[in-house]
């Protein structure tokens, strides 16, 4: 039987042979998986696993078995099937154990898929504010409010105007389509001692105020998915927290791999995704990353930025976040300000995890670091790793 294997970026080897992502995969194995995913896509339409399995026995290549479900089952079907190898690959390339699809020729699939983060990070600790902290913690000081405010504004679809009504009534569409953050799909994070910026910086169990055995977590890092047409099967993760190696909030837009890349290994290695970063605060701009040759005698190619900054561009300070809002306050502009039904959305979003957070404790991280161990883990298993701001 021929098998297949992921490449050690691709999320087949984490999700079906565990922590060895180079481990040889079988076709029964992977079409098992691949039922799995589709069940996930349409529960209220379950397959019957051993009739797929039966009429899939006779292929034995990625492409063959795409191309029969595309040609002989229903439209609806055909959809489910791309979403769910979408599911399973990122950045995977499929081949036969013998580099071939069991008829001699070369046989090769590659998949990959965009993501979305946003990071919001500080790094100072609770400073003079622990016991307001205690009763809060990460998920009620950032994520409730102004992290899922930029998720929504990113996510939204685009408003019939530019006014209050038209952009608050797409956020809280966006907010009504997002699944509730679940235990499975979180890690949370409580900051150690460690230096940020040169300088020492102690414990949240040191902080004055703070309970010695207190639980609260100082992280969060999450994967977010919503459920409407634009957004399906594609991921956004976000991460907040304390004491992280510096301060900053941004957006990146990680774009989708082109199936084919028509160059030499070796010229791609240091290539990273293409990706759009809205930088919200400090230094206010986008970035767009992509790859460029670079000017060697040979052909390499290296990731670059094409950067612009509010403040070099307009030669004008970007007011202070309070100073518009006071502003627009006084203008009688609620375009800024969230709906009633927004923040009730947005609770019932996180009151889930807060509830299963009850139990269990934080994993310490290094103060001046991104964040605890299990954060990278997180988007391993997708195949993914977080970028470094």
């Amino acid at each position: 039987m021929s098998s297949v294997t992921p490449t050690a970026s691709g999320t087949l080897g984490a999700a079906a042979v565990g922590t060895n992502p180079n481990a040889i995969l079988g076709k029964d194995d992977f079409l098992k998986l691949l039922v799995t995913q589709l069940q996930h896509q349409d529960p209220m339409n379950p397959m019957d696993d051993k009739d797929f399995m039966g009429q899939m026995a006779q292929f034995s290549s990625l492409e063959q078995i795409t191309n029969l479900v595309a040609a002989t089952q229903a439209q609806s079907f055909s959809t489910q099937m791309s979403q769910a190898v979408g599911l399973i690959g990122h950045n995977v390339s499929w081949v036969a154990a013998d580099g071939t699809n069991g008829t001699g020729t070369a046989s090769k699939v590659s998949i990959s898929d965009g993501a979305i983060q946003i990071t919001v990070g500080e790094s100072i600790g609770v400073e003079h504010r622990a016991a307001f902290y205690e009763e809060t913690g990460v998920v009620r000081d950032i994520v409730q409010n102004h992290l899922l405010q930029v998720f929504a504004l990113v996510a939204m679809e685009p408003p019939a105007a530019f006014s209050a009504d038209p952009i608050r009534d797409e956020k809280a569409k966006l907010l009504r389509a997002t699944r509730p953050m679940s235990l499975e799909n979180s890690v949370r994070g409580q900051y150690g001692e460690g230096y940020v910026a040169g300088e020492r910086a102690v414990a949240y169990l040191d902080e004055p105020n703070v309970p010695p055995d207190s639980n609260t977590p100082s992280y969060i890092a999450a994967k977010l998915e919503i459920d409407n047409w634009r957004w399906a099967g594609t991921p956004f993760y976000i991460r907040a927290g304390k004491r992280l190696a510096k301060r900053v909030t941004e957006v990146a837009v990680q774009f989708k791999r082109p199936p084919h890349l028509p160059f030499p290994t070796d010229a791609v290695e240091q290539l990273e995704a293409n990706a759009l970063v809205l930088r919200i605060q400090p230094d206010e701009g986008i970035s767009l990353r992509f790859g460029a040759k670079a000017p060697t005698p040979t052909l390499a190619l290296r990731t670059v930025n094409m950067d612009f900054l509010y403040g070099s561009s307009f030669l004008a300070e970007v007011p202070e976040a309070y100073e518009t809002l006071i502003l627009d306050a006084i203008r009688g502009d609620g375009t800024l300000f969230t709906r009633q039904d927004s923040v009730e959305r947005s609770w019932e979003l996180v009151d889930p995890l807060l509830e299963q957070w009850r139990k269990g404790t934080p994993q310490v991280y290094d103060s001046g670091s991104w964040g605890p161990d299990l954060s990278d883990e997180l988007l391993a298993r997708d195949g993914r790793r977080w970028r470094r701001p």
